[in-house]
């Protein structure tokens, strides 16, 4: 879902063939994308191979090379990292192609292309939300042996963003009442009641130990990344360093292919610093002074890379033990949260209430010029409204996928009104013999 400094021609989309429950789909990627079906459909072997493809294509922005995908890399990073090497065998073929570049890989290997845009291509966030993510609150957790996951990467992020939200910049949690924030003096999640009383998230209630590190971690990721500059490690930092030679090499009469600029950089160690190429940009411009061409490109070239621009957000069942109306409400408030001209999110769910609730913003964003403002202000979803043409919503079932929007890009009553009217007809044919039984 990578996205460039200049506008975005191409359309994103996966293909995914004979992978676990998957038969033979593509999936046209949106700014907003709602995959509903039941257990075991493959919603989550889509949102996992998603958060690779993302992953995957970061690592090649910020490195400026095609990265060495053999059978090793994609037993890590995709089979073990996501827990699906069983899913894949030998007719397995996974593709995903966006404006940037193109990767294809099976079981054994895998091929990845840059497109015509790649130079532009600006550094992003992947920000996975697994089902398991109540593990936050478990007791002494940091004391297990957590093996490379999509769930250690989550509780790493989680443990990592505790000192930013302590007592004085603590979150409120919606449609519950309390907050939460961290306590180093104890190195403690703190909930606060709504009566003032104060427990750790590993005495909360299971909706609550889902609900608070899916939000907290939300708002982390689509706003403190953006506002906070990221303290880089060594070893990022020269990734930067390398891949500023590399951009210089790859430009020009007689540009140099990914092989031949590794060989220059093992033998010559070339000292270009990523960190003095932004501080110069900086020090030009806080004078009115205008760089030239060259380095005004490499400056241009340095911030594309070096901080997240976008956040990919992916999230598995955010329904997990919550109330209806907390659903809906986490729903407007994930809406809120997400800068639909800057972020992308894939949500999978079993849930009619998140369905109902999405369907009334996408109404919403089709009527809202026919509405006044008293009565819009009277709608719980006013602040959230969207264009349905930047969500798609589909239903995935015996490995095939099927969009449920009509022609509006609103949710298609038959499919919304199905589980309740096979409820309800049951219902009413008891309901005969009770009346007559009075």
């Amino acid at each position: 879902m990578a996205k460039t400094s200049k506008s975005m021609v191409k359309k994103p989309y996966i293909t995914i063939q004979n992978v676990g429950p998957i038969k033979d789909i593509t999936l046209p990627l949106n700014r907003v994308n709602v995959l509903i079906g039941p257990q075991s459909s493959g919603k989550s072997t889509i949102a996992k191979l998603l958060s690779f493809c993302s992953w995957l294509e970061k690592e090649m922005i910020i490195t400026q090379k095609s990265i060495k995908t053999d059978e090793e890399y994609i037993k890590n990073n995709l089979f073990d990292y996501h827990r699906i090497g069983s899913y894949f065998n030998e007719t397995s073929v996974v593709t995903y192609e966006d404006d940037c570049m193109k990767f294809s890989f099976s079981k054994m290997r895998a091929t990845t292309k840059k497109c015509d845009n790649f130079a532009d291509s600006l550094s992003h966030k992947t920000a996975y939300i697994p089902a398991e993510r109540i593990m936050a609150a478990i007791p002494n957790v940091r004391s297990f042996q957590l093996f490379h996951s999509s769930l250690q990467t989550f509780l790493f992020d989680w443990w990592k963003m505790g000192p930013i939200f302590t007592k004085d910049k603590a979150i409120v949690i919606p449609d519950t009442g309390v907050s939460y924030y961290y306590d180093p003096k104890t190195s403690s999640d703190v909930v606060k009641l709504p009566n003032g009383r104060e427990l750790d998230l590993r005495e909360a209630s299971s909706g609550l130990q889902s609900l608070i590190p899916m939000y907290v971690y939300l708002k982390y990721v689509t706003e403190w990344v953006y506002e906070h500059e990221d303290v880089q490690s060594f070893d990022r930092s020269k990734t930067y360093d390398q891949a500023l030679v590399r951009r210089i090499a790859s430009t020009g009469n007689t540009p140099m292919s990914d092989d031949e600029i590794d060989k220059y950089i093992e033998a010559m160690k070339p000292t270009v610093s990523m960190e003095q190429m932004l501080q110069l940009a900086r020090n030009y411009r806080a004078h009115g002074l205008k760089l030239p061409n060259m380095m005004e490109e490499l400056a241009i070239f340095a911030d594309n890379i070096t901080h997240a621009h976008y956040t990919n957000i992916i999230i598995e069942e955010p329904e997990l033990n919550l109330f209806p109306h907390t659903q809906i409400e986490f729903l407007y408030a994930l809406l809120r949260m997400f800068k639909s001209d800057r972020d992308t999110m894939l949500i999978t769910t079993h849930s009619p209430y998140l369905l109902f609730a999405l369907n009334n913003c996408l109404m919403g964003g089709l009527v809202s010029s026919r509405i006044g403002e008293t009565q819009k202000m009277q709608m719980l979803s006013h602040e959230v409204w969207i264009d349905p043409k930047m969500v798609s919503v589909y239903e995935l079932h015996d490995g095939e996928l099927k969009p449920i929007q009509d022609g509006d890009g609103i949710l298609l009553n038959n499919y919304l009104n199905k589980a309740h009217q096979q409820l309800a007809s049951e219902y009413l044919a008891m309901l005969s013999y009770y009346e007559s039984g009075k």
